[in-house]
């Protein structure tokens, strides 16, 4: 799991470091890191008031969905790779994306224990924190991609372009809602 820490200050070594693992090794780190990143998604959206047998539920509900998610866009990313002459197996793309939840989970861990208990009466905005870890993220998402396109920029950005538009309208409704709530629309 050394690679966890180090894809964030040594992606390209880190990368190199992924490629020369087996397929297994990819996906069963690839699994780890989304079951993390699912619990940490549960938590930062927990109740205490809730009774004790619905929150796991819950949190075994939101981890399968993040699967499942990641899934489905490795899916959608792989077949997009192959339409651009890409190399990248499935389990390369896999482990790609999730290493690319890894800046997000700590953003998300930073802000828990800032947020709710160093500072729980400090206002501040906390989507600072997600969008530091979500460029981070995509940052990742750049070089694992360009390193499996031939180090071209624009089959690159082809082949992210349903994340970009994924969290472009993810960002797009947060900025409205954000707008519409502090009434500056």
């Amino acid at each position: 799991m050394k690679s966890v820490f180090r894809i964030l200050f040594q992606t390209r070594s880190t990368l190199e470091y992924l490629d020369n693992q087996t397929s297994l090794e990819l996906n069963i780190k690839s699994i780890f890191l989304l079951l993390f990143y699912g619990q940490i998604i549960y938590f930062k959206n927990f109740s205490l008031d809730d009774e004790i047998v619905r929150p796991l539920l819950h949190m075994l509900f939101v981890i399968c969905f993040v699967l499942f998610i990641a899934t489905i866009f490795s899916l959608i990313l792989h077949k997009i790779n192959g339409w651009l002459r890409g190399t990248a197996t499935y389990s390369d793309v896999f482990a790609i994306l999730s290493h690319a939840t890894v800046p997000i989970t700590i953003s998300l861990v930073v802000l828990f224990f800032v947020k709710y208990l160093l500072f729980p009466q400090l206002y501040f905005n906390s989507r600072v924190f997600f969008y530091i870890g979500l460029a981070l993220g995509f940052k990742i998402l750049i070089q694992g991609f360009l390193k499996y396109n031939d180090s071209k920029f624009f089959k690159m950005i082809l082949n992210i372009s349903p994340l970009l538009l994924f969290y472009g309208v993810i960002l797009g409704i947060d900025i409205y809602i954000y707008f519409t709530n502090y009434g500056m629309v």
